[in-house]
């Protein structure tokens, strides 16, 4: 199998450094860490069965509909939305509901996120966009996959197919024994298109900071650091690297204070 890696910040297996791994959790959200390690089980799981006749695009942004799909499995035997959850306990999907087990009293309740919604969500988000570029007569399906080996889903014709961890690999094996629809040259469009669309919705993201930008923001600290030293001249005749050296040894020094006092306060 194919994978096709389209996140702003890729996990990697969780070979990401410190600051990435900040700089994505403010983006995204705490779960984020959680999420990527979840697809990562799909993407090993699928990968022992499938073959390159099939590629798995990871976290692809649909330009103009503001949404992002975490997994799409593109294949011989069509397209295959997929929306994967690393989240733990006992739930119930039924329809468009999604409930999960009150421990007191063993009844379901409706809990959110709504699981089953998210993955119709994104769904219908494909299928539009799909649509819109001409393609209608692709089969399109969607399954919800719980990556957690200890989740357990009673569900009742849910309106998504919902995959739990020890049925992911047989999932594959029925894919992979479906019939083709499409040829190597159609999968390969389809692939492009998405890594197109998704590219061009993270130019946003990735743009630099206009010239201009740049140079006001510099224009506002010059400003601010020479009002805040005007009054302070009045009494010292420092010239501004003077200042600026003084500055700095300020900052060293209440540095080593702060270090002095967390030392004190870890081995205290």
């Amino acid at each position: 199998m194919i994978t096709r890696d389209l996140s702003p910040i890729p996990y990697s297996d969780g070979k990401i450094s410190v600051a990435e791994r900040a700089k994505a959790i403010m983006q995204y959200g705490s779960s984020w860490p959680a999420d990527m390690k979840s697809q990562n089980v799909v993407e090993r799981h699928l990968g022992r069965t499938l073959d390159n006749s099939h590629t798995l695009l990871r976290n692809i942004r649909i330009s103009g509909a503001d949404i992002t799909v975490p997994l799409i499995l593109i294949s011989s035997q069509g397209i295959t939305v997929l929306y994967n959850s690393p989240t733990k306990g006992i739930f119930r999907a039924q329809g468009n509901s999604w409930g999960s087990m009150n421990s007191r009293n063993g009844k379901f309740q409706a809990v959110k996120p709504n699981l089953i919604m998210r993955t119709l969500l994104i769904t219908r988000a494909v299928e539009t966009f799909l649509h819109e570029k001409g393609y209608n007569d692709l089969p399109l399906e969607s399954a919800l996959i719980m990556t957690d080996p200890g989740t357990h889903v009673d569900a009742p014709r849910p309106d998504v197919r919902v995959i739990l961890m020890d049925g992911i690999n047989r999932f594959a094996n029925q894919l992979a024994d479906g019939s083709a629809v499409m040829d190597r040259e159609r999968r390969y469009k389809l692939v492009e298109l998405f890594v197109q669309t998704a590219q061009k919705a993270m130019e946003p993201e990735i743009r630099e900071p206009k010239e201009s930008a740049i140079n006001d923001f510099s224009q506002r600290i010059d400003s601010g650091f020479t009002e805040t030293i005007n009054p302070l001249k009045k009494h010292f005749n420092f010239s501004r690297q003077q200042w600026l050296v003084l500055g700095a040894i300020v900052i060293v020094e209440v540095l080593i204070l702060v270090g002095f006092l967390m030392l004190i306060l870890f081995t205290a």
